[in-house]
């Protein structure tokens, strides 16, 4: 099985400071969104989007409409980069694939609206769903139990080091990976075939 994450492995992200209009550099942005509690509360389904979105403006130190930040961040959205679907098509002869993201509903709802390519997926593992976000063990408990897989089974390819280091200790295999060349050769080097 291949086990994918969404974020810059299959989804482009963009810029989160250009897509809300902020003042900070996109750099600044992942370091806030990386390292706050409400991030991680509202991705593992335990805030609601109207309490975790005031808790996100105060962090950014946005002092305006919350209605109208409310836009601004619904206007940030991953989006499938355009080789994916190919690529996935191609792979699901071959294996069972699965997704693991860390993601917030409102996001997981606009990426899914623009695509079928989902439904080449055996599973979709959804942290606010699994209530766990990588890198905690629970979740990669649950793709294993829910998958019926083998650690060493799975391939599995992340952008983030930390989720890469926790699957392999885990007894994944596991690569970092960022965008298509990346995931490409990973896949080849593990034998598979691409189109």
């Amino acid at each position: 099985m291949i086990l994918f994450d969404l974020g810059r492995v299959l989804a482009d992200l963009g810029s989160p400071s250009t897509k809300m209009r902020l003042t900070i550099s996109d750099d600044e942005f992942w370091e806030i969104w990386l390292s706050m509690p409400a991030v991680r509360a509202f991705e593992r389904g335990d805030v609601a989007f109207d309490e975790f979105l005031p808790r996100l403006a105060q962090k950014l130190g946005i002092r305006e409409d919350p209605l109208n930040f409310k836009q601004r961040f619904l206007d940030w959205c991953p989006v499938l980069y355009p080789w994916v679907d190919s690529m996935i098509s191609s792979l699901a002869k071959e294996c069972k694939l699965a997704l693991l993201s860390n993601t917030n509903p409102l996001h997981w709802n606009m990426i899914r609206e623009e695509t079928t390519v989902f439904q080449h997926f055996k599973h979709v593992f959804l942290s606010y769903e699994l209530r766990h976000c990588k890198p905690e063990e629970g979740a990669f408990d649950i793709v294993l139990k829910a998958a019926s897989a083998s650690p060493k089974d799975v391939l599995f390819l992340d952008d983030m080091q930390e989720n890469v280091a926790v699957a392999r200790r885990l007894g994944f295999q596991a690569s970092q990976v960022i965008g298509h060349d990346e995931v490409r050769d990973v896949l080849l080097r593990a034998g598979f075939e691409i189109e």
